[in-house]
């Protein structure tokens, strides 16, 4: 009975020992890994501002591209019109 419950109590620590080498506890966080971390998140949003401020002037290419083509068309009726009478 007793050797049993050496058994099953080594296999739990082994099983224990074995999850914290495929998931480390981390006890206290470095100061490295933490200024990491940060730079990643700012890389991120730098990305995202750039993407936001991309899809931003696309969009407004797009309403001076229709401002300028609609006007267009305007005048070509007024020509037509004109030369039509």
């Amino acid at each position: 009975m007793i050797f049993l419950l050496l058994l099953i109590k080594n296999q739990a620590i082994r099983a224990y020992k074995e999850s914290q080498y495929f998931f480390p506890i981390r006890k206290k966080r470095s100061l490295i890994n933490w200024k990491l971390e940060v730079e990643n998140i700012r890389r991120a949003s730098l990305e995202a501002y750039l993407l936001l401020e991309s899809l931003v002037a696309m969009s407004l290419l797009v309403f001076f591209v229709t401002v300028v083509l609609e006007q267009v068309i305007q005048v070509k009726k007024r020509q037509s019109w004109k030369t039509g009478k």
